[in-house]
């Protein structure tokens, strides 16, 4: 009897003994796994590299696309649309190497654009009514060249205040002035093709491209080269 509890009582302490064990073990298991998941989580994620399409779109909260990155024939474009999905805006580069920048109007009719030929030479062209401003360091306009809504090239020049003293002019007709003016706008003094009232009718006629015309502050005439 005594013998039978010795052996159980050797029985119970191995198991203890090995009960021990198992826990020390699974708690190092346990510490080299968080270990684990930590350098894991802390571990940068691969990032993609690479890419590749023939087109990207953007759209907004209302599914219009509003830019666009294509590869095609005409070379890779980035167009700019308006909120109605109507292209506005388009940088192209050619598959010639030549890069153009187009604004489009409403109508997708290129109003403005500017480009490098292919020699390199830039180029910029303008359609419809357009006009170029210079400003001074505050921003006063100062110097404008603007193709008028009766088709006239004109060239103006300002003072300080902004208001022009002088405009050099082209009609449709080809017939050129140079008229200066006063601080009113009114005309003072043509060199060339200026509109004159005709005595009597009241309608006007332009004098000749080699007419020289001076003008009071009223605006009535006090010398006319040739009669």
């Amino acid at each position: 009897m005594e013998r039978d509890v010795e052996t159980l009582d050797h029985r119970i302490a191995k198991l203890e003994s090995q009960t021990r064990r198992w826990k020390r073990a699974s708690l190092l298991a346990g510490i080299a796994g968080a270990a684990w998941l930590g350098l894991g989580a802390a571990a940068p994620k691969p990032r993609t590299k690479l890419v590749e399409a023939t087109e990207f779109r953007l759209v907004d909260q209302k599914g219009t696309i509003r830019a666009a990155l294509t590869v095609g024939r005409a070379g890779a474009s980035i167009l700019l649309n308006s909120s109605a999905g109507r292209p506005r805006a388009a940088l192209v580069v050619g598959d010639d190497g030549s890069p153009r920048l187009d604004l489009l109007d409403k109508s997708d009719s290129a109003r403005a654009s500017l480009r490098l030929a292919a020699d390199g030479s830039p180029e910029l062209s303008l359609s419809g009514s357009p006009k170029i401003e210079l400003g001074d360091e505050p921003g006063k306009p100062r110097a404008s060249l603007a193709i008028l809504a009766d088709g006239e090239a004109a060239l103006s020049l300002a003072g300080s205040s902004e208001k022009p003293r002088s405009k050099l002019g082209v009609k449709t007709d080809g017939c050129p002035s140079l008229k200066f003016l006063d601080d009113d706008g009114s005309i003072r003094a043509s060199l060339g093709c200026t509109a004159l009232k005709e005595a009597g009718s009241g309608a006007s006629a332009d004098t000749e491209a080699s007419s020289l015309t001076l003008f009071d502050s009223k605006g009535r005439v006090v010398y006319k080269a040739p009669k």
